[in-house]
């Protein structure tokens, strides 16, 4: 029974051996059946919780990084819930304003705003990743075919010198449009797809980005693709002069590139030729060079969240399957050959 103590009804009382004590913030002794019938419904809650035992979110985030050995932004989630929020207290509602929470603290201390792909991948995923951990949900990851090759920085300078003289490949471009295009995929890490579907107006000099808005159909595949994407030097004088106006990469008769899902193949036989004349692997393919770009970025640039941004990913594994392992001295490999990802934010 609650008692009525320094100006409000309270109940202290021990359940299974567990204390509850509780104010109950009912401030007129009068309301005594009130105060009645809400611990009655507390006790019974109580009483749940010890018959059918949840994991608070901290207990099952230990055992999720026992079992995983992903520990991978949990620290900052932990100290949020503290110990005593329970698993089934994390509703959707509740998720996203933990989310967005975090994300503000995290900028306070940093002075930089997490971008909604970084709230994503650093605070939502998590915390439904240890979610559906512990209710049994969780999804195992599939075995996925991913390429495992990207170019060095001397087979990538292979490339584009082929490109330049596409004549001793057997391949009819005079305008070095397929040059254009393959610089750009290396340089800026966009899909086939995305780079046909460029525009002139789509480029900001005075910053060397382009935008790319990734809305038309074989232009890109989720909300995450439509991003700013920054051009190194090297990119800018290789590609030279584009359009007027208009698609800004041509075929190589200067006509604008059809879209289409899973885009590449619109120049895939002339890539092909082009990279055989350069002694590539037969296993490169026009979308080769978007893990390309990912590793090279990777080891120049260092930022994880910034790859997944330039990139266009919604999912941090995702950006890891196209970031390929490399050797130590990759970024000085790419400053001796004049490639500079690296950029002040």
């Amino acid at each position: 029974m609650p008692v009525w103590r320094n100006g409000d009804w309270e109940y202290d009382r021990y359940i299974g051996g567990k204390r509850f004590r509780r104010r109950l913030g009912i401030r007129d002794e009068s309301y005594k059946e009130l105060a009645i019938e809400l611990s009655r419904r507390d006790f019974e809650k109580a009483w749940e919780q010890i018959l059918n035992p949840v994991p608070t979110f901290a207990e099952a985030a230990l055992l999720y990084m026992k079992h995983t050995g992903n520990r991978r932004y949990l620290k900052r989630i932990i100290a949020y819930f503290g110990k005593n929020t329970r698993i089934d207290q994390l509703d959707e509602p509740r998720i996203l304003r933990a989310a967005a929470a975090i994300a503000d603290r995290r900028s306070k201390e940093t002075g930089k705003m997490w971008q909604p792909s970084t709230i994503k991948c650093q605070a939502i995923a998590p915390i439904k990743a240890v979610i559906n951990f512990i209710k049994g949900t969780r999804r195992e990851r599939r075995a996925r075919r991913v390429r495992d090759i990207y170019l060095t920085p001397a087979e990538v300078e292979a490339l584009i010198k082929m490109a330049q003289t596409p004549e001793k490949a057997g391949v009819h471009d005079k305008h070095h449009r397929l040059l254009k295009i393959i610089v750009f995929m290396v340089a800026t890490g966009c899909g086939p797809g995305e780079t046909f579907a460029v525009n002139v107006e789509d480029f900001n000099w005075s910053t060397n980005e382009v935008y790319i808005p990734a809305v038309e159909d074989g232009a890109g595949k989720t909300l995450f693709r439509a991003r700013w994407v920054h051009l190194p030097d090297k990119a800018i004088a290789l590609i030279g002069e584009l359009p007027k106006s208009g698609r800004a990469f041509l075929s190589s008769r200067g006509n604008p590139i059809p879209l289409r899902d899973h885009g590449g193949g619109q120049i895939a036989k002339q890539f092909r030729k082009l990279c055989r004349a350069a002694g590539l692997p037969d296993a490169v393919v026009p979308y080769t060079l978007r893990h390309t770009w990912a590793t090279f970025f990777s080891a120049q640039v260092g930022d994880h969240d910034r790859l997944l941004d330039q990139g266009g990913w919604g999912n941090s594994d995702t950006a890891r399957d196209y970031r390929k392992k490399y050797p130590a001295d990759l970024a000085e490999q790419l400053d001796a050959f004049g490639w500079d990802f690296r950029r002040e934010t």
